[in-house]
């Protein structure tokens, strides 16, 4: 004996409903339970490997693959005159038989015991930047890094944050407690020795690990060649010494070393003038957003040296509300960019002094500048508007 099934439950409308009622109640149905959502959920967590994800989509699609085809048969049936005139003399029958009056809105029955909505989507969490390199610090020096924690997919109940192992120097820290998450990175190098360091810091959310590289190296500088002072006494030639230019070996000697001089002193020319031009160096565009305080730098490097270079970009922004951010209240952006190469890096400003009024840049005063390191010295060029 087959099972008797509400169609008119199936698509939540009564027994009386109209043809457009219907149709209408159809349409609402099948895009609520229509597999490709979760078809594509299913190629997701395959791709990903976690078994956890690919079972939470194998349960979702066929939920909906068995809830599609109840409401493709039900309005097969109900939408032809013919098809539900005979079926209406079995729902009466039926209803009949059992002793009951035809709900005018249907009720549920054996084939129509799905949840009235689809199952969650699993989360799909994007780690913005997913990682980070500090670039060389010398010790003592301090920097710090935010980043941004996004949910492109279901809700989210359990989010937690830990080291694989300490990373020295590093401490992390979260602004906020809702995606998109911002997680700020301190860097410490005063008890750092000179190394590279390397660790990760992961963001576990629902038991899935996400991990976040971290890279940085501490590096001393080396000491500088130091003029004498004007009062020292100068060592007078000999006799001994004196003839020991005029050696024919000595002279070619001689000339190769002043051939080198000259080719380094235009080396580090080069170097100084890539720290002072602005066609070496420019920041593309600041990008102010009021729902959420971040400037976003755009920089993008030329470098035609034989060195690599370390460039840092400081700002000191102004509100149109009254706060000022200077480069003691904005995490500083760098990045390190090797020889004989053009780079673009993508960096964020956070200014930890905006408050509610501060809803407006003042574009005016608005001004950057910037630190760049060579192998042997460092460079600050002039304040540039952020906007022409």
């Amino acid at each position: 004996m087959s099972t008797f099934v509400d169609f008119y439950a199936i698509l939540g409308v009564p027994s009386t409903a109209s043809d457009i009622e219907i149709r209408n109640a159809y349409r609402t149905e099948a895009k609520k339970w229509h597999p490709t959502v979760w078809e594509h959920k299913l190629k997701e967590a395959k791709d990903s490997g976690d078994p956890g994800a690919i079972k939470a989509a194998e349960d979702g699609l066929k939920m909906c693959n068995d809830r599609f085809v109840e409401i493709q048969e039900a309005y097969t049936t109900l939408k032809d005159p013919v098809k539900r005139e005979e079926y209406d003399l079995e729902y009466k029958k039926h209803h009949a038989s059992t002793g009951n009056t035809p709900p005018r809105t249907g009720h549920t029955s054996t084939r129509t015991s799905a949840p009235p909505t689809p199952p969650p989507l699993p989360p799909k969490i994007v780690i913005d930047p997913a990682t980070i390199d500090f670039g060389r610090l010398t010790p003592g020096e301090t920097r710090s890094i935010t980043i941004m924690v996004h949910n492109l997919g279901g809700p989210v109940t359990q989010v937690e944050l830990f080291w694989t192992h300490d990373l020295e120097g590093v401490t992390a820290s979260a602004l906020n407690d809702a995606f998109p998450l911002r997680i700020r990175l301190d860097l410490d190098t005063s008890s750092l020795v000179d190394n590279h360091y390397q660790g990760h810091l992961v963001v576990q959310v629902e038991g899935i690990n996400h991990p976040i590289e971290i890279n940085f190296q501490v590096e001393t500088p080396r000491p500088m060649y130091t003029a004498p002072s004007p009062g020292a006494t100068k060592p007078k030639p000999t006799a001994r010494n004196l003839p020991i230019l005029a050696h024919p070996i000595s002279l070619v000697i001689f000339a190769l070393i002043v051939i080198l001089g000259i080719w380094g002193g235009r080396a580090l020319l080069a170097i100084h003038n890539l720290s002072t031009s602005a066609q070496n160096v420019s920041v593309d565009s600041i990008q102010y957003s009021n729902a959420d305080p971040y400037h976003n730098l755009n920089i993008t490097v030329d470098n035609q040296t034989p060195f690599e270079i370390t460039v840092e970009i400081q700002a000191d922004i102004v509100f149109v509300g009254g706060s000022r951010c200077s480069s003691d209240d904005i995490g500083k952006v760098n990045a390190t960019f090797p020889a004989n190469s053009t780079t673009t890096n993508l960096g964020y400003l956070e200014c930890t002094r905006t408050n509610s009024q501060d809803t407006r840049l003042d574009q005016s005063s608005c001004r950057y500048r910037f630190v760049i390191w060579d192998p042997v010295h460092n460079v600050t060029s002039g304040w540039h508007p952020c906007f022409n």
